[in-house]
């Protein structure tokens, strides 16, 4: 854990039950640094209800110089 102890945390969560999609994606490349691919093909839906988080490393440095 990030937070270095265990973490216990209970709630109460109401099932999403739609399948209705709000957001999709498919076939989503990006280029990177150095001819590396940053994406590759990504392909995503995002259903109405759901909660979604994106993460990555972040190499801006390089744009400073």
């Amino acid at each position: 854990m990030m937070v270095g102890k265990e973490v216990s945390i209970q709630y109460d969560k109401t099932p999403v039950l739609s399948q209705k999609p709000i957001l999709k994606a498919e076939n989503l490349s990006a280029p990177g640094l150095n001819q590396a691919s940053s994406l590759k093909e990504i392909s995503f839906h995002i259903n109405e209800g759901e909660i979604v988080g994106v993460a990555g490393v972040d190499r801006v440095h390089w744009a400073m110089h």
